[in-house]
């Protein structure tokens, strides 16, 4: 309870908590200034008490001296009388020198021996607390004491007049905190005042009033910050109108953009066409020629002519394969997605049965190991695994350990697919030029290739929002990873 009230006093309105700090810090001074005041007020009440007793003391002793000497009790006893219109005296008595009560105004006490004097022969104060102040005298005759005189005074009105000062200023107090209380309120409830109408206008802005303005007179805070607010409403419809231009030459510039895109697009569509149709049709040509040549006329060749016209036939192979995987490349980005759910062990199972002969595949150790299922377009996700998986056969063929590993797993919400082979592996300082196109690290002559193919798996991948990767050294393998953004059905 004790942290809720502290948790509500800190996070009330500025007007409660101005109300209540006023508040506390007056009870907390008053109370300091009541306490002074009734510690300082008993020691003066008390003094008083002490200084009267002893005068008292005094004027006994020195009236009594002649009548202790003549034995006169019954003047004695007067002197002791006199002195009971005193006001809080609780008693006033003579004793001889050995503590003899010879007169007393409790006649009760008479013939009583007192023991507990003074042994110096000197005044003294015997008792003093909250009840009463004790004093003892000597009555001296030549300088030699013959007996005492001894006042007691009740101090029990200086318990009564301190709980006066109490109750009086417990008064005060209620009374301060009660006008700082609603002085605090008046005060606390005019500068809110002035804060509800900034927040007012800070309301209007948001309902979208950009035109509201905050009017405030007067050269306070609440002013200042009016006058601050002015200005950053200012600067704020300075920049909403900037927005608002920069967004119509912005919309204007992606028209035109859009535009020039869709021109593009048109252009590399007619050109894979005609890649497609017109410049395949001259090398089918040259093929058949050379194959018909070879066949009719290869006998009336020498080796050197035979040699030429299989290095033509050869490279227009090359040629073919060069515009076929760059016409795959163009239709990674041209084709829509179809997303659906994939499995992804299943796909790389049947690729890599595609992949190459039965006679090849024996030679490789192929391990799978689980794979969580993507979301994906299956017919691009399908070339991707195709092209890894061929390189993999491809660049591992020639090496006496013949291993290719593949599974995936989920990282931070991701699906991450991997292959791993135990083949040439590649220089890491020019990793950069891997997903290039018709960049290639190794010789044409050590591995056929157009250098095609890691180029279209990196765009199929960040078609679908992903990542591809790879890591290696020469002769110690490679692994390439991708990774796919977990989709939804239907995503």
């Amino acid at each position: 309870m004790k942290v809720h009230a502290i948790t509500a006093f800190f996070t009330g309105t500025l007007r409660r908590r101005l109300v209540i700090s006023v508040a506390v810090v007056q009870a907390v001074l008053m109370t300091f200034f009541i306490a002074d005041l009734t510690l300082r007020q008993q020691a003066v009440l008390r003094g008083q008490h002490t200084s009267n007793a002893m005068a008292l003391a005094n004027v006994l002793a020195t009236s009594s001296a002649n009548w202790l000497v003549a034995r006169d009790i019954s003047g004695l006893q007067k002197l002791v009388e006199g002195q009971r219109h005193y006001p809080d005296l609780v008693f006033s008595m003579i004793l001889d020198q050995h503590g003899l009560v010879l007169a007393h105004t409790d006649r009760s006490h008479l013939s009583q021996t007192v023991v507990d004097l003074p042994q110096d022969g000197q005044k003294m104060l015997l008792t003093q607390n909250v009840d009463l102040v004790d004093v003892c005298v000597p009555v001296l005759l030549s300088g030699k004491g013959i007996g005492w005189a001894r006042v007691g005074i009740s101090q029990r009105g200086v318990a009564s007049k301190l709980s006066h000062i109490v109750r009086d200023g417990a008064t005060y107090t209620v009374l301060a905190i009660l006008i700082g209380s609603l002085m605090a309120w008046i005060f606390g409830a005019l500068f809110t005042r002035r804060l509800d109408v900034i927040q007012g206008v800070m309301e209007s802005v948001k309902a979208g009033n950009q035109e509201a303005k905050v009017i405030l007179s007067g050269a306070d805070e609440a002013a200042e910050l009016a006058a601050g607010f002015n200005q950053m409403l200012e600067t704020l419809r300075q920049r909403t109108r900037e927005v608002t231009e920069l967004n119509a030459t912005l919309e204007q510039h992606v028209a035109e953009r859009t535009f020039q895109l869709e021109c593009a697009n048109k252009e590399l569509e007619a050109f894979s066409y005609s890649v497609s149709h017109d410049l395949r049709a001259p090398l089918r040509a040259i093929d058949g020629f050379s194959t018909f040549l070879e066949e009719e006329y290869g006998g009336k060749l020498d080796e050197e002519g035979r040699r030429l016209l299989g290095v033509i036939r050869a490279n227009t192979r090359k040629m073919d394969r060069l515009i076929t995987d760059l016409l795959a490349l163009s239709r990674t980005t041209q084709s829509d997605l179809n997303l659906t759910r994939i499995d992804m062990r299943s796909l790389v199972e049947s690729v890599f049965q595609e992949a190459g002969t039965e006679e090849i595949r024996r030679q490789f150790k192929l391990t799978i190991e689980p794979m969580p299922e993507a979301w994906g377009d299956p017919v691009l996700l399908r070339q991707v695994w195709v092209n890894l998986i061929s390189n993999a056969i491809k660049y591992t063929a020639k090496s006496t350990v013949k291993e290719i590993e593949i599974g995936g797993f989920i990282k931070n919400d991701d699906r991450v697919y991997f292959i791993k082979d135990s083949g040439v592996g590649f220089n890491p300082n020019y990793i950069g030029k891997l997903f290039g196109a018709f960049q290639r690290l190794h010789k044409p002559e050590d591995f056929e290739g157009t250098g095609i193919g890691l180029a279209i798996v990196q765009r199929i991948v960040r078609r679908h929002e992903g990542r591809v990767w790879a890591e290696g050294k020469e002769n110690s393998g490679a692994t390439f990873s991708f990774s796919l953004p977990n989709r939804k059905s239907g995503a």
